[in-house]
């Protein structure tokens, strides 16, 4: 039986689903037509933001745009602050779904080698490799959202390790968004996003290369050690 929580995570799913047809159908799934549509509801349109924000984060859109036009909307200041608001609400709700839906049947059928090396690892270090994946635009946000709510993390430091490292970028492109006067979209943001997962993409390359490195002449010199004790 589904428990409250279970309930309330599957019914916010389904509705967040509806909406994501019915504005698809609507054809006004992008960018700038939402920023164009919050201009024209001032009152409105910081809980409008907030709301669309996180929808977008849960259904896995990419948010870069809203970033940019969060600062042509309200400056780079209240701009990176509501930001900030909607990115860590998008991340718990993300993870409330994730850890309440899917988190006992995916413990049950992935319940492997591999899964199993992955919990100790995330037991062992957990808010630190929250931390990396905030840090390093090569991993989908929204996606290790979903990610971290299949391990044994506490939402506590989930949040946390969240909250802090993206507040900086929260702020940098809300501030961005305000000096450009306008947001960028189309081409240009393609070109952003390319530049930005290309640099840390080789980054996370260069870092495991560097671990697995130092693993292998690690794991050499004590087998050389233990060769050398036998003989």
């Amino acid at each position: 039986m589904f428990s409250k929580k279970r309930l309330l995570a599957a019914v916010f799913l389904l509705a967040l689903l509806a909406s994501f047809f019915f504005l698809k159908k609507t054809n006004i799934l992008n960018a700038e037509d939402i920023i164009v549509f919050l201009k024209n509801y001032p009152v409105l349109a910081p809980f409008l933001f907030v709301f669309i924000y996180v929808f977008m984060i849960v259904l896995l859109i990419p948010t870069l745009p809203m970033n940019l036009g969060v600062g042509f909307l309200w400056g780079g200041f209240f701009g990176g602050i509501m930001a900030l608001i909607a990115v860590s609400s998008g991340a718990a709700i993300s993870f409330f779904i994730s850890r309440y839906l899917f988190h006992d049947y995916f413990n049950r059928k992935f319940n492997n080698q591999f899964w199993q090396w992955l919990k100790t690892r995330m037991q062992k270090h957990d808010w630190k490799i929250v931390v990396f994946t905030r840090v390093n635009p090569a991993f989908p946000f929204a996606l290790t959202s979903y990610f971290f709510g299949l391990t044994p993390i506490s939402f506590l430091k989930f949040i946390l390790s969240t909250v802090l490292p993206v507040a900086f970028p929260a702020f940098l492109f809300a501030y961005l968004g305000h000096s450009i006067g306008g947001i960028i979209v189309g081409e240009e943001t393609n070109q952003i996003l390319r530049k930005i997962f290309i640099i840390s993409a080789l980054f996370v390359f260069m870092l495991i290369f560097y671990i697995a490195a130092k693993n292998y002449f690690k794991t050499k010199n004590e087998n050389n050690t233990f060769g050398s004790d036998v003989k």
